[in-house]
């Protein structure tokens, strides 16, 4: 469990030495940054573990380059037959999450 290959190189070339963290870098200093995530299975799937869990080296990044995490907001079972229902409830929880 971790990011795509994709953003894994995107924060490699966004995020760099001396632009985002230490020495000098404090362009994401104060930033507020919180992570959205999917997953095809419903949670407990992935128990002991959960997304927030097995994603913790976005916090563990967003602290160290002097950042403020926010939090996870997590979609599970989006493989499932009903996600087009809990679709519609979602959306007003993420528009929640990126407000808060």
């Amino acid at each position: 469990f971790n990011m795509t290959t994709l953003l894994k190189k995107w924060l490699a070339d966004v995020l760099l030495f001396g632009w985002a963290y230490v020495p000098s870098g404090d362009k994401m200093k104060g930033k507020e940054i919180g992570v959205s995530a999917t997953a095809g299975a419903p949670p407990e799937v992935y128990q002991p573990y959960d997304l927030p869990k097995a994603l913790s080296s976005f916090e563990i990044m967003t602290n160290f380059m002097g950042a403020k995490f926010i939090s996870f907001h997590c979609l599970y079972a989006t493989m499932a037959p009903d996600i087009n229902e809990r679709l519609k409830k979602d959306i007003n929880e993420y528009i929640n999450f990126v407000l808060q």
